[in-house]
């Protein structure tokens, strides 16, 4: 273990000394961080995957979470839905559902070994997205500001959307009653741990952005104070909320949407840099780990139809869904197009399997974190190759656009 946490260190330090250059050359934070991950996995013989307990990484993957989350939600501009409500509700209530649907129903039929409700939690792990590994995307002004605002509405609440569904999945795969009895079970353990933590959360992320906003008016706050008080809001919720048995990361992500909503921001990007760069380290941690696990998981092989299930996921899970949803939207093809297809998985995806797997039934939770492994590398490969063709398709067609719109002025 001490040479995984010297591995993580060094990766961190050698690509904070050479980070521009590769960039120039393509390489993300996330491809250095797995690489290095599988490669000290191979050179301890997989002793970090093997050594993963349950009690000693549940707090820390759920903490991972509730700073995730709370960034995510906190960095949404524009009002709740980024100026595209209508849009946004049709990808995050009637698009997601769809999917994860879709997931299980796929899940029946490739995965027979697994119940409804681990294929569930499957679903609520693989089929959100999360730009981190392409990030480049959303700052990309080739694709249009009003599709780069809906990746980033749809990353930003996607996860806490799912949530509960999850939470509600997990309770009932590992449930020990029969599926009626587990069902109200679930639904009555987890209403109240529910309605905590969105109260919860409501009350700490809008009642400190007041407080920050009186504290400003005043002068009692500096530049630094700004930044620290963003990185603590989402730990002072959690941990409350673990104390009196919330939700905590639910909890982290309304209280995100609440300080975000109520906050009078005197410079935005500046207040938030802090939070950005601890989720950054936070997040490096994740995909080094993610590496060593993925190591561990595809150096023995595996099934076909866990490939097929990922592969599917990354492709028809979402875009059959996405476009059928945007017809008659208002966007135009090429927008549409975009939107279907690129649907990457990140961090969130990994600390979901990995919070999943400690708490799962043996055999199901080795199946979970395979696909869990399939689906993010598989986006890596996937999104990173036909990502950009996307884009340049979409800028093309964009510029034929404006051309035309040009000579009709003319």
């Amino acid at each position: 273990m001490v040479w995984t946490v010297a591995g993580i260190a060094a990766t961190i330090v050698i690509w904070s000394l050479v980070a521009r250059r590769l960039q120039r050359w393509g390489i993300t934070p996330v491809m250095t961080l797995v690489f290095a991950g599988g490669l000290v996995g191979f050179a301890t013989h997989d002793a970090f995957a093997i050594a993963i307990d349950a009690h000693a990484v549940e707090p820390v993957i759920e903490t991972i979470l509730a700073i995730v989350l709370f960034e995510h939600a906190a960095s949404i501009r524009g009002g709740f839905f980024g100026g595209q409500a209508k849009l946004a509700l049709r990808m995050l209530f009637v698009a997601l559902p769809i999917s994860l649907a879709a997931a299980v129903f796929i899940g029946l039929g490739l995965l027979p070994g697994l119940s409804w409700p681990i294929l569930l939690v499957m679903a609520c792990v693989v089929v959100p997205i999360d730009f981190a590994p392409v990030v480049s995307f959303l700052h990309d002004e080739r694709i249009p500001l009003r599709v780069r605002q809906l990746f980033n509405v749809e990353e930003g609440y996607a996860d806490g959307v799912v949530a509960p569904v999850y939470l509600f999945a997990l309770s009932l795969s590992t449930g020990a009653h029969t599926k009626a009895e587990s069902v109200i079970a679930a639904v009555r353990g987890g209403l109240p741990h529910l309605a905590v933590a969105v109260a919860l959360g409501l009350l700490v992320g809008g009642g400190l952005a007041w407080l920050a906003n009186a504290a400003d008016r005043r002068g009692f706050m500096t530049e630094q104070s700004r930044r620290v008080l963003v990185v603590g809001a989402p730990v002072l919720t959690y941990v409350v909320n673990v104390g009196v048995h919330g939700n905590g990361f639910v909890a982290a992500f309304v209280c995100g949407i609440a300080y975000n909503s109520t906050r009078r921001y005197i410079d935005d990007s500046r207040e938030q840099e802090f939070i950005h760069d601890v989720n950054f380290l936070l997040t490096a941690v994740v995909w080094f780990s993610f590496g060593a696990v993925a190591w561990y998981v595809l150096e023995d092989g595996v099934d076909v139809s866990q490939v097929v299930f990922g592969v599917l996921v990354l492709t028809v899970v979402r875009a059959v869904p996405v476009t059928l949803v945007l017809l008659r939207s208002g966007l135009s093809r090429p927008e549409r197009t975009l939107l279907a297809g690129l649907g990457p998985s990140g961090t969130a995806s990994i600390a979901l399997g990995l919070l999943a797997y400690t708490v799962l039934p043996d055999d199901p939770a080795e199946t979970l974190l395979t696909v869990m492994v399939i689906v993010v590398l598989g986006s890596v490969l996937i999104h990173g190759a036909v990502g950009p063709v996307l884009v340049r398709r979409a800028a093309v067609d964009r510029q034929g656009v404006e051309s035309v719109v040009r000579s009709a002025e003319h």
